[in-house]
């Protein structure tokens, strides 16, 4: 490979079929940066799981898949069968690895730092990590005890000690070490990392953007004596919101709304929601790629996002792309992709001192009606949206702002 040209090697793990907002973000860089003629991108998804891989990318990028031989759990606990791995994947995927001369692994899953490592032992590379997401964050779905008492100390106490409290994970301590560079996708990302105790030199904040795909003649406009389409995109994790989003439309009359509901739920999951709910107009639609994202993106009227915490939410971005107007909750990542009243109303969550932390549903409930009844407020909102998608989160200024700090880190 010639000198001039930087080889940019996307490392992503994920289960095996899954296409989700890291991927997103991954298939439009390798996109972009594949036009350019002094890059040569490679994009590297180790999976796991069973079932048969699915092609969801949305654009003609082509990715390379290693599944590890072993159950997750395994391979995770056991650095011999890491090791291997990354033994493998070197020969099958880099066996001319040490002619790149200039070489950025980007780590794009915080778990794969160590296959950053053995592939930069080959070469003189630099490891750049784009932080996601705050991971003692996910611990609200599966240990809401701990969650509670990390939320309180961060955002009560304003305490971060001790620290291994909050990055609990080894391979989550050495990426932040490790790295030569970490793309934050929020200053809410950046700001925790500075309270760590991560140098502010090699942090960066990118927020996440996208191509441009909606048409200028999407009209949401919500018309006399018809059905109000809400749209909510996510998965069944109790941090994503679904079920106070539901506890809000039980309030409305039988029928008054239609929601949309997109993502991979369980067949029973489904069920239980329907006979728990049987007052509201509910349509799953199961996990879509964005080409047919686009139809229910164009046809809804009110774009809901009711999670406890995220970061720079896609499915945000999509929403202000096609103009949508949202509900979303006041939260880290959330609060500053919306301001209130401008592109977005915000609802507050409630955190008890016991109990579980949850969004204001009677609040969602009137933002939601609020909304329905004020056609020049959805209007403003409409407009509000995409224009905030236009100013700060298109293809190009993310682009922009990835290849600056690739640049640096190669001078």
């Amino acid at each position: 490979m010639s000198e001039d040209v930087t080889h940019i090697i996307m490392l992503e793990m994920t289960q095996v079929g899954v296409f989700n907002g890291v991927s997103r973000c991954i298939q439009t860089l390798s996109d972009s940066l594949s036009k350019n003629k002094r890059m040569k991108v490679t994009w590297l998804r180790v999976v796991y799981g069973c079932g048969v891989q699915e092609q969801l990318c949305h654009a003609p990028i082509s990715f390379d898949t290693y599944r590890i031989p072993v159950k997750l759990g395994v391979f995770l606990a056991d650095a011999s069968e890491r090791k291997a791995c990354w033994d493998e994947i070197l020969r099958l995927f880099f066996s001319e690895f040490h002619n790149d001369t200039k070489v950025i692994l980007h780590v794009h899953t915080l778990n794969l730092i160590e296959l950053a490592n053995h592939l930069k032992k080959k070469v003189a590379g630099k490891i750049v990590t784009h932080l996601h997401c705050i991971p003692w964050k996910s611990l609200y779905d599966r240990n809401y005890r701990r969650y509670h008492a990390l939320y309180h100390r961060y955002y009560v106490l304003k305490k971060t000690d001790p620290v291994n409290d909050f990055v609990y994970r080894q391979y989550e301590k050495l990426a932040y070490q490790q790295s030569d560079a970490i793309i934050c996708v929020t200053q809410n990302a950046r700001d925790f990392l500075l309270r760590i105790g991560i140098p502010k030199e090699k942090l960066y904040i990118v927020y996440n953007g996208l191509p441009d795909i909606a048409s200028p003649k999407v009209n949401h406009s919500i018309l006399r004596g018809r059905q109000p389409i809400l749209l909510y995109v996510g998965n069944s994790n109790p941090s994503k919101g679904l079920d106070f989003l539901l506890q809000a439309l039980s309030d409305f009359e039988e029928g008054a709304v239609r929601l949309i509901v997109v993502g991979n739920f369980p067949f029973q999951k489904r069920k239980s929601i329907l006979s728990s709910y049987p007052q509201i107009d509910i349509q799953f639609t199961g996990q879509l790629s964005l080409e047919k994202m686009v139809y229910y993106y164009s046809i809804a009227n009110i774009g809901i996002i009711p999670s406890i915490h995220e970061q720079c939410s896609y499915t945000a971005l999509e929403m202000m792309m096609f103009g949508l107007p949202v509900i979303c909750t006041e939260v880290d990542g959330l609060s500053e992709l919306f301001r209130h009243g401008v592109n977005a109303i915000k609802v507050p969550l409630l955190t008890p001192p016991k109990g579980r932390q949850k969004v204001d549903s009677h609040a969602m409930y009137m933002a939601i009606r609020t909304i329905i009844c004020q056609p020049s407020l959805h209007k403003k909102l409409s407009e509000g949206c995409r224009n905030s998608y236009l100013q700060h989160f298109t293809e190009e200024q993310m682009l922009s702002s990835v290849e600056h700090i690739y640049s640096s880190l190669n001078h």
